[in-house]
Order: structure tokens, then C-alpha cells, then sequence
């Protein structure tokens, strides 16, 4: 078993969305970002995603600042349909979740005013190597 935790600051994401498309282009899958834009101030939500990237990619021992970080970043998806948000890994880090043996994901995101944070657990039926 292997844990991440990131807190954002709320209007550093809203920042970076206030600069066009591009940040959230770069980050965010198509879905992350039509869930985000429906709500009246998107901002906390989007915030609420990075962090739960950032804690992904510690839980997976993977630096954030190692290129392409971004395409790193968009390889791992927030998902929430009904419920609990859910994860899903692409490419390199579902490959690199498989070959450490995770079997399974828990996401907790929170945020409250000027901060939002996640929690992620990753967990394997032959515990988690690096």
C-alpha cells in the first residue's frame, strides 16, 4: 500500500485558468474539464483535481518535475459519475501502477475556500515495490 496527499491553493489554479485555455488543456482530459466548467465557480473544483494528480503521482513515486510532467498529469483522470470521485491511469502510469502491482485506488478530495486537497491510497494484492 502506498499513500499521496497534495493541498492547491485555490486561486493559483484560478490563476492559471484566468491565462486561457492552455493550463487546463495541458492538464485535464475533455471530461475532467466539462465537469469543472458546469459549476458556477469552477476554480475549487479544478484545484481539487491537481491536487488529486500531484497525490497520484507521489503515491506512485513519480516526480512531478521529471518531462513531460503535463502529459503526466493528463495520464491520470478524476472520474465521478454517481458518488465517490474514482481515478483512472493511462498510458505510462497505468503501466507503471501494473508493473508495481496496484490492484486498487481510493480518492478523497476536499476543498474549502482558499485551499483544496486529496488523499490517494493505491493498494496491490502483493503490497507496492519501487
Amino acid at each position: 500500500m502506498t499513500v499521496g496527499v497534495d493541498i492547491a491553493a485555490v486561486a493559483r489554479v484560478r490563476a492559471m485558468l484566468a491565462g486561457g485555455n492552455r493550463f487546463a488543456e495541458r492538464v485535464f482530459r475533455p471530461a475532467e474539464i466539462a465537469y469543472c466548467a458546469a459549476f458556477r465557480d469552477p476554480a475549487p473544483h479544478f484545484a481539487a483535481r491537481f491536487s488529486a494528480k500531484e497525490a497520484t503521482l507521489k503515491a506512485l513515486h513519480v516526480g512531478l518535475g521529471l518531462p513531460p510532467a503535463t502529459r503526466r498529469l493528463r495520464d491520470i483522470e478524476v472520474c465521478r459519475s454517481t458518488g465517490a470521485p474514482q481515478l483512472l491511469l493511462h498510458n505510462r502510469l497505468l503501466t507503471r501502477a501494473r508493473r508495481l502491482g496496484i490492484t486498487g485506488a481510493a480518492l478523497s478530495l476536499s476543498h474549502d475556500g482558499d485551499y483544496a486537497v486529496a488523499y490517494v491510497l493505491l493498494a496491490g494484492t502483493e503490497g507496492v515495490r519501487t
